[in-house]
This record gives structure tokens, sequence and C-alpha cells, in this order.
């Protein structure tokens, strides 16, 4: 089974706590027979605009500040991941200042446009996408099952691409 690491600390401003996210991760990987049987470390990371935008245009070939990338790793991966002694089999990234500008326009907490965007990246690693209208629907479907289910309010997303 794999397990969550936190890079870094958590910004205060975020009102959450290792222990939220450990939470919603051990939901989600309980009920993912798939990773039952996966080992190593998926990492949250927390970064600013800069840093988040640099990421966005290298590996998603978009020039802009986006809130949460998510990636995964393998043995043909071509990002390099400097981590020492642990097998890292995925990210997920959150822009801060993104989570902010977007609580406020959507008129949510700051934790629960956090947890969304940290369960969004999570649903991408599971294999999930929202490229045409149908996998749109699950993916929101699967998304907002596991916000309620961990006592998060959830929103409409705005799928871009």
């Amino acid at each position: 089974m794999p397990s969550l690491e936190i890079a870094g600390r958590i910004p205060g401003v975020l009102g959450l706590t290792s222990k939220d996210f450990q939470k919603v991760f051990s939901d989600i990987v309980s009920s993912v027979s798939e990773l039952s049987d996966t080992s190593g470390v998926i990492e949250l990371k927390f970064v600013g605009p800069k840093t988040m935008r640099k990421l966005n245009h290298a590996y998603a070939k978009h020039d802009y500040v986006t809130d949460v990338l998510s990636f995964t790793y393998d043995e043909q991966s071509t990002l390099v991941v400097p981590h020492d002694d642990v097998h890292l089999i995925a990210s997920i990234i959150i822009c801060t200042q993104k989570v902010i500008t977007q609580s406020r326009q959507y008129k949510q907490l700051v934790r629960d446009e956090t947890m969304l965007l940290f369960v969004h990246g999570f649903v991408h690693i599971l294999g999930n996408d929202h490229a045409s209208v149908l996998d749109q629907t699950r993916f929101e479907q699967l998304q907002n099952a596991i916000m309620e289910q961990n006592g998060y309010n959830s929103r409409n997303f705005s799928w871009s691409h």
C-alpha cells in the first residue's frame, strides 16, 4: 500500500494539517483495490506561482499558473525526481496562491478548495482524466464522492485543457 509524504510544510493559511490529508489519502487508498499491491510514496507539495508556472510550462506546455499538477513515475519516466532512498510513485503539486484566489472566486472555504485540489490530483493519479464530457462527468462524480465522504464541500470544476 502506498504512503503519503508531505514535502516541506503545509502553509498555515490553508487551515489543514498533515492528519487531514492522511485521513483522506487513507480513505481513497482503502477504497481502491488496485492500490493494495502498490508500494511507494505519493508526494504532496505546496509551491508558489513562479514554481507552478515553470512546472506547468515544462511538463504540460502551458505558460500560465495552474492550481494543481499531478505526475506519476515509472521506469520509463522522463521526469527527474531527486529523492533519497524513497520509491516515489507520484506527486501532487498545489499552488497555494491559486487556492486562495479560487476559494474567493468560488466562495469556498480555503480548506475545502485545498482538499478539492488534492483529491483532484489524486483522481488523476488513479488514471482518470476529463478529456471528454463523459470523462468529466465520471471524474467529477468520483471527486465529489470523496469530498463528501470526508466532510468537505466540493464545487463544480471549470474544465480546461
